[in-house]
């Protein structure tokens, strides 16, 4: 799990030092900016995430054994499904009003949706449990959301370069949603 650890946040900070480079340095054409905002850094931010939940396979899920991952995602072409999840989830979610005032709350929600899959496919139990099985699963989603707003708050707006800044203290916020959510599906198999 700490191997995933590391890679989620290594991977998160070197993004947040690239995009600004990127967004600085491809401004024309209006196309090639508008696709390194709407469809590159999402797609690299769900590629962290699911880097995350495919290295932290099975303990982010609190399970000592599980099929092995490999086959698991080549049946039926499982990965291409993952990544485009967490693709589309990454498009769509920040349509949603709610979720455009807690933008930091977008990648735990893709998170979310892509260790639920992950685990349906893992666990032949799972067909029968909830996919918010617990009080821990919606503090989670509480974490998600109330992220954006401690880093908004411990970071204000008068700091030089808050924007950044804000999301580099928001990374290692986003990660606890993640776990809390696994831990929480993972619970509820006996044994």
């Amino acid at each position: 799990m700490g191997d995933a650890v590391i890679a989620f946040l290594g991977l998160l900070a070197a993004l947040i030092v690239l995009e600004p480079w990127l967004l600085a340095r491809l401004t024309q054409p209006h196309w090639a900016a508008w696709s390194v905002q709407h469809v590159m850094l999402p797609l690299a931010r769900s590629s962290c995430v699911l880097a995350f939940i495919l290295l932290g396979y099975p303990s982010v899920f609190g399970l000592a054994s599980a099929p092995p991952l490999t086959p698991l995602l080549l049946e039926d072409a499982r990965w291409s499904h993952l990544l485009n999840l967490g693709f589309a989830a990454s498009m769509l979610l920040p349509l949603l009003p709610t979720l455009e005032r807690a933008p930091g709350a977008i990648l735990p929600l893709q998170g979310f949706l892509l260790l639920a899959l992950l685990f349906r496919w893992a666990v032949p139990e799972a067909n029968a449990v909830s996919l918010w099985p617990s009080s821990e699963a919606w503090a989670a989603l509480a974490l998600a959301a109330l992220a954006p707003m401690v880093a908004r708050m411990a970071l204000p707006a008068a700091i030089a370069g808050h924007e950044q800044r804000r999301d580099a203290l928001l990374i290692p916020l986003q990660l606890p949603p993640l776990l809390l959510y696994g831990q929480a599906l993972g619970q509820q198999i006996p044994g």
